[in-house]
């Protein structure tokens, strides 16, 4: 069967290959080790996970600490293994336009645990992006959990792009917990991964605030994909809002369990859940359901789900225009994803 071994020591650096994080303020880690910090920006403070625990005061280490208040597997096997990760604490009123690029690369088997922690303070703005990568058939499994906190007034936006080869394993959970006024937008983006899991819990736990989870996968070959995004509405006058989108070929198998809880006294609440599933092969397929637990009585939330294959009428009328079947249904299916990439 299959084992994976904990990183024991530091791999030797590598070139990179090249990418849009160059020359922009980056983390590198490699093979479950810290590479590189390469973050100077103003009113921006990165720490390595272990060195940063000496500095945070105890309201900080409490966010840290999910226990008891949050159970979730992943979580479990990533606080019992992950040696490595970063504290990324985004000062008071800071607007940082550029992003912040967090690089992942691995290319042994190993079991890779990573545990990041985002802190946007009050009235602060960032953009931070997550890319995993491997080498060419290796084989691993990357277990990341990061734990993003947006203070009052605060705005991140929160781009996953994994796109590690055929043979990779992945099961991440993001955890956002939003205070009074503020949003976070996570944005996923999934390619790469034999098996692939994705749990976002967003946790609304102040009043105004706002997340948006939307997220495109493409499968092919044998590849499974599992997206779990979970809304917790806690205070009232919150909103979230949801589209997840899935293109499957081949034998991929899409699997889709998206919930939204809107507590007793979550009133006003707007909440909106919907996953889209285009399949361009009879054997691929999608298990898809979307959940509402409401105990508020004033809101507003829908939700919904469709499976279908590409328009044959729309394939159709762009031929008479001179263009080919391939082509025609290239430009459909692009259309159909640009839906969620046009947003980043």
């Amino acid at each position: 069967g299959n084992y994976f071994e904990s990183p024991n020591q530091k791999p030797v650096p590598g070139k990179l290959p090249e990418g849009i994080w160059e020359n922009r303020p980056h983390i590198v880690f490699n093979n479950g080790f810290c590479e590189a910090i390469s973050v100077n920006v103003e009113d921006v403070k990165v720490a390595k996970l272990s060195d940063a625990f000496k500095d945070l005061p105890e309201s900080l280490r409490n966010v840290f600490d999910l226990k008891p208040r949050y159970d979730h597997s992943i979580l479990d096997l990533n606080t019992s293994m992950a040696r490595e990760g970063v504290v990324i604490q985004i000062q008071k009123q800071a607007v940082i336009e550029t992003p912040i690029y967090l690089v992942y690369r691995s290319s042994n088997k190993q079991a890779l645990q990573y545990r990041n922690l985002i802190l946007a303070q009050e009235f602060s703005k960032a953009k931070i992006v997550e890319i995993f990568l491997s080498e060419h058939a290796s084989e691993n499994w990357t277990v990341p959990v990061t734990q993003i906190q947006t203070s009052t007034g605060a705005n991140v936006e929160h781009v996953i792009i994994q796109d590690q080869n055929l043979n990779s394993h992945h099961t991440g959970l993001v955890i956002g917990r939003l205070e009074n006024d503020s949003r976070l937008a996570t944005y996923s983006f999934s390619f790469g991964g034999n098996v692939v899991r994705n749990d976002i819990h967003m946790i609304l736990d102040g009043q105004g605030a706002e997340c948006v989870m939307d997220g495109l996968y493409v499968a092919s070959q044998t590849q499974i994909m599992d997206h779990h995004p979970t809304v917790s509405h806690l205070k009232p006058h919150c909103s979230s809002f949801e589209t997840y989108k899935g293109v499957l070929m081949d034998d991929a198998h899409g699997i889709f369990q998206g919930k939204i809880v809107v507590a007793q006294d979550a009133q006003k609440t707007d909440a909106n859940q919907m996953n889209q599933n285009l399949l361009l092969s009879t054997s691929a397929k999608v298990n898809t359901a979307p959940q509402l637990e409401i105990l508020a009585d004033d809101v507003k939330c829908a939700h919904g789900a469709t499976i279908g294959k590409l328009d044959e009428e729309q394939v159709f009328y762009l031929r008479p225009r001179g263009i080919d079947v391939d082509s025609a249904k290239q430009m459909l299916i692009s259309a159909y994803a640009g839906e969620v990439i046009s947003k980043i």
